[in-house]
């Protein structure tokens, strides 16, 4: 069903908000010309969006209702009702059923913990910005960044945690602004003069674009579709859903050309299910393997039913949500599982229901097999465990919700028989896949040690009474190339040196390059590696502080001798650990470099980069040495240590919680941090398991994204690193 306009919303309003008066009317004898809502009323007035009373007041501080919204946002999206029955207090006779129940289905609403809506309940403000958030991330409403901003409301710790992104984004971007004291009053109700103003806002704001059919200003008619993967089928598919759109037919073309609309696969999209973008005159549709190329008809669908209108400006780029964006192998080269879900893996709220559908594939092709095992987990405790019938390929599942935030998990086997199974020697032959239920309420299970910040201020600081000289700096030649010099190194710290390798751009410009420290994941003894990163002093710290470049059977002899955990569970001083010295030594790697290509390096840029044990490094390090101010962290270690054996999905490679570990939560450290924090998780992570590194998502307080890959493992891809 086509969209309605931007106006409907006005319509709507008109509706919900004027009785009686004249939308031209001007003035208001309770709108002051001194109040702070004086302009958008009296602008909302002159547009017809909203009249006053019959008695000629405004009533600005009336209230509006959860079900007027949610009527509102339905009526601007044109969509038809749904009378599913999400919630308890919402019957199909309800007057605004309907509504809300699209909005459930939307990711619009969610209810409260009781099952209930409350749709006759005032709307209050903080829930008026989650709604328009969601709705304006559901239509793809574009609202560019208001420069004027404040960085933050005075009250910001009043905003329920479930709301405080959006509130934020809506500020980001002029949608609301605080009262004279800079507060946003999270809890109070939204009112009439409020929703005036905010929709003046918007209609001043968005990026509506009317009903063109454009791709970035060209006609849509003007484009063909070309694929080199497509089958012919699928073009033609593809330039049918067009063509409806635009009224026109759309032609395929064999070679692409000026205006093309081109379908194709990039690997560097691993962690998202497709992308949508336009550049160069010609619109691009992308997916992250070449065999989900035969969704391109199902994803065109779905990315011009999720816009008003074909019209897309140009440099846009919007992805969509994680469900076909990983298959896990079953038996290498050969078959496959992919995993989705009824909606994005993240968004899910405590109580929803979660439905999996597993598809089991050769070559983008359904196989068929006797039987699939699965079984299911969440942190309500609860099991469930069956077989389902294979011949099709496929299965479908539904589970009901967690009771609590957290992680549920499906592991699905293939079997011959109900009690067989198929590729038992085979390591990948199990499929893991999960959902995130109530994502903003999941934090760490005990709080970080009083004097946690304190101890580590201490030991940084005697540190630094340590120069970081080196002990040995020479140039590998058989690491160095045409385009880098590589470096061993070996520097002074407190305990054993660092011992690291440093790659170098040659020929760089003085001052141009940033310093990035690279860590670890865990590993038995072995040389730190080389990484080469353009416009980069690229660090590799060896974790063991041994020397590099000995042959394999030493460091083999040196496996036992070392160890790599680091904790003992019967006893020990925090400093006894072997990640304390490990720490000081990633530190100190970074401040020797800092000295040692002072002319080189920018002087102000400083980050870290690690894997799962390295990940834990990184942000332990950016938070104790404050010159760091971005941290890149793929499926971190050490997140929740304390919560992770209360979860029915611990790690068995998670250390007890006792009073040495406290002391290395990555969780702790990140809370602490100020720069920009850029994380990547698997949602089947057995090792470093997704609840434990939401944990440590929601513990920073900075910048920051997060990216889960829907059933990648532990070191199953540690992407382009």
């Amino acid at each position: 069903m086509k969209k309605l306009s931007f106006v409907c919303l006005i319509l709507a309003l008109i509706a919900l908000l004027a009785v009686g008066v004249s939308a031209q009317t001007k003035t208001y004898p309770d709108v002051p010309a001194n109040s702070w809502y004086h302009e958008a009323v009296m602008k909302a007035s002159e547009l017809g969006i909203v009249g006053g009373m019959p008695d000629g007041t405004f009533a600005p501080k009336a209230s509006l209702t959860r079900a007027q919204y949610v009527t509102i946002l339905q009526r601007l999206d044109g969509a038809e009702d749904d009378t599913t029955g999400a919630f308890k207090d919402v019957t199909a006779k309800t007057w605004y059923a309907g509504a809300v129940g699209w909005a459930v289905k939307a990711g619009i609403v969610g209810g409260y913990e009781d099952g209930t809506f409350r749709g006759n309940n005032a709307i209050s403000r903080q829930d008026l910005m989650v709604m328009t958030s969601r709705y304006l991330d559901y239509a793809w409403l574009g609202v560019g960044a208001d420069p004027e901003a404040a960085s933050s409301f005075s009250d910001n710790a009043k905003i329920s945690s479930y709301a405080r992104d959006a509130v934020n984004k809506m500020r980001e971007i002029g949608l609301v602004k605080g009262d004279n004291a800079g507060a946003f009053n999270p809890k109070k109700t939204a009112t009439r003069a409020e929703i005036a103003t905010m929709i003046v806002r918007l209609t001043d704001s968005i990026n509506t674009l009317g009903d063109e059919k454009t791709i970035g200003g060209t006609d849509a008619s003007a484009f063909t579709v070309y694929s080199e993967f497509l089958s012919d089928e699928g073009k033609a598919k593809v330039a049918e859903s067009f063509g409806k759109k635009i009224g026109k037919d759309v032609k395929v073309s064999s070679t692409p050309a000026a205006h093309s609309i081109i379908f194709g696969y990039d690997g560097s999209l691993k962690r998202l299910q497709y992308s949508v973008s336009e550049k160069d005159g010609n619109l691009y549709f992308n997916v992250s393997t070449k065999y989900a190329v035969e969704y391109f008809p199902q994803i065109v669908e779905d990315a011009l039913s999720r816009r008003e209108h074909v019209s897309i400006p140009d440099d846009s780029v919007s992805y969509a949500a994680y469900t076909l964006d990983r298959v896990m192998s079953c038996k290498p080269n050969s078959i496959y599982y992919n995993c989705e879900t009824d909606k994005n893996p993240l968004s899910y709220n405590v109580g929803d229901q979660v439905t999996y559908m597993v598809t089991l594939l050769s070559d983008g092709k359904l196989v068929s097999t006797p039987c699939f095992h699965y079984m299911y987990r969440n942190e309500s405790g609860k099991i469930y465990s069956a077989v389902a019938d294979g011949k099709s390929g496929q299965f479908i599942v539904t589970f009901e919700g967690s009771n609590k935030p957290g992680v549920g998990k499906l592991s699905v086997g293939l079997q011959k028989n109900k009690t067989e199974r198929l590729y038992a020697d085979e390591p990948n032959s199990e499929m893991i896949g999960s959902v995130v239920f109530g994502f903003n309420e999941i934090a760490t299970l005990e709080k970080k040690p009083d004097d946690f910040d304190e101890f580590w201020k201490a030991q940084v600081k005697e540190l630094m009474k340590v120069e970081p000289k080196a002990i040995k700096f020479e140039e590998c030649p058989y690491e160095s190339d045409a385009d880098y010099i590589v470096y061993d190194a070996v520097i002074e710290s407190v305990g054993d040196p660092a011992v690291c390798h440093i790659a170098v751009p040659r020929n760089a410009e003085p001052h141009s390059l940033k310093i990035t420290g690279s860590y670890l994941g865990y590993a038995p003894p072995m040389s730190a590696r080389t990484i080469k990163d353009p416009g980069t002093i690229r660090l590799e710290v060896n974790s063991h502080s041994i020397e590099s470049h000995l042959d394999s059977s030493a460091y083999s002899a040196l496996a036992d001798k070392l160890g790599s955990w680091g904790f003992d569970d019967h006893g020990g001083e925090v400093k006894d650990c072997f990640f304390y010295d490990m720490l000081m030594r990633d530190i100190q790697a970074i401040r020797f470099a800092e000295i040692q290509f002072a002319d080189l390096w920018d002087g102000a840029t400083v980050t870290t980069f690690g894997n799962s044990m390295g990940a834990f490094q990184a942000v332990a390090v950016a938070t104790m040495y404050d010159k760091v101010d971005k941290i890149e962290v793929n499926i971190p270690w050490l997140c929740n240590i304390s919560g992770d054996r209360k979860s029915p999905h611990y790690s068995n490679f998670m250390p007890n919680y006792d009073d040495v570990s406290k002391y290395f939560d990555t969780t702790y450290f990140a809370e602490s941090f100020k720069g920009e924090a850029v994380i990547t998780g698997g949602l089947g992570d057995k090792n470093c398991p997704p609840l434990g590194v939401v944990a440590l998502y929601n513990a920073l307080n900075t910048k920051k994204e997060i990216t889960f890959t829907q059933c990648l493992g532990h070191g199953d891809d540690f992407g382009k690193y």
